[in-house]
């Protein structure tokens, strides 16, 4: 090994050093931080908030060791995405140690550490987040895309988690004075930070992947429910339109407040489209609560959407498209007629909708 290569080797072993040390600090921070709150230990909560400095410093200091890297050995491939990776999981680390201080700063303005099931919710989420931190930081560290891959599952669990303790929250808050409320709105920062946590953990594990195999953060799939009363017609287009123009960037379903047979006019229009039918009609009440977790986006063609869920799970978006209705009592031609004024106002709207989701990779 030439001396070239033994100072490259050294200055890369170093920057993996950096990384392992401020994450061992900033995952004791978090551990620290949860105790503090669980347990009403102003003294802890107290130093943590003083021992961010060094932690700070140190994130300072590996941006300069790989700004000097960068000048010193004008890396390319897999040296360079080493580097760039290192520099946004730095900004993760340093992120996830102001979180540690955020957590400390409520538990010290409490009167006495929250009890019961938001007690537990804290807990089992901080647990949670902490392991999927520290699993990230050593698959980031060893190369581990496979370890990588493992662990960005627990960050949906703990957004799970998250809802039912938001729930928990809620319910705690009944009959409470305004002293009582200002601390249930600091619960409900401590939670949001323990999930951001996991957020960040799984960022760390896609710049994991990413220098280990060279392959980028793979495009989001956004998985998208479409509404309207019966869901034999609008609903029904949406929902093939989607499949077909669209079959990689999204998963695309389909109900109705209830389930009819679909008209053959429509079948008929469908088949001369190239559209298919995938599965049979069904009603909203057939989507369980834990299944509509998973959707990030529900349209409704007819009427509000609140006529269908009074209410949607907090990642989840709705919106609201005014599409022409299929009327009765039209002739053959009048019915072909309004079945493609529907085709091109849904195929515009979901085209829109997928290029401001996607971008040009929505194509």
């Amino acid at each position: 090994m030439s001396h070239y290569e033994e100072r490259l080797v050294k200055d890369l072993k170093e920057i993996r050093h950096a990384v392992a040390i401020i994450s061992q600090d900033v995952e004791k921070a978090v551990e620290n931080a949860i105790h503090a709150m669980l347990s009403g230990d102003d003294q802890l909560a107290n130093a943590i908030t003083i021992e961010d400095k060094p932690i700070n410093r140190k994130v300072r200091a590996l941006d300069k060791k790989c700004n000097a890297f960068i000048a010193k050995h004008l890396p390319s491939a897999s040296h360079l995405r080493l580097i760039s990776s290192v520099l946004r999981t730095n900004v993760a680390l340093e992120r996830i140690g102001d979180y540690a201080v955020t957590i400390a700063r409520v538990s010290i303005q409490r009167s006495e550490p929250p009890t019961g099931a938001v007690a537990h919710d804290i807990e089992l989420m901080g647990t949670e987040s902490r392991q999927m931190l520290r699993q990230a930081c050593s698959a980031f560290i060893e190369n581990n895309a496979d370890r990588a891959n493992a662990t960005t599952l627990v960050a949906d669990q703990v957004e799970r988690q998250l809802a039912n303790a938001l729930d928990n929250l809620a319910a705690s808050a009944a009959d409470r004075n305004a002293e009582d409320i200002r601390s249930i709105f600091g619960l409900y920062g401590v939670l949001n930070k323990i999930e951001r946590i996991s957020d960040q953990a799984k960022n760390i594990c896609e710049e994991a992947v990413f220098v280990a195999t060279g392959r980028p953060k793979e495009e989001k799939v956004y998985r998208i429910l479409f509404l309207d009363k019966d869901n034999t017609c609008q609903s029904l287009l949406a929902e093939s339109i989607g499949k077909k123009l669209f079959p990689e960037s999204g998963i695309f379903e389909s109900a109705g407040a209830r389930a009819d047979d679909v008209m053959p006019e429509v079948r008929q229009f469908m088949e001369t489209r190239g559209l298919h039918q995938t599965s049979d009609p069904r009603s909203t009440s057939s989507i369980l609560q834990l299944e509509l977790d998973n959707f990030h986006l529900v349209i409704s063609l007819q009427g509000p959407v609140s006529d269908y869920y009074p209410s949607l799970p907090f990642h989840t978006a709705a919106l609201e498209w005014h599409v022409e209705q299929l009327a009765v009592g039209l002739d053959q031609a009048q019915t072909e007629a309004c079945l493609e004024n529907i085709y091109r106002s849904i195929s515009s709207h979901i085209q829109g909708l997928m290029e401001t989701l996607r971008g040009d990779e929505a194509n």
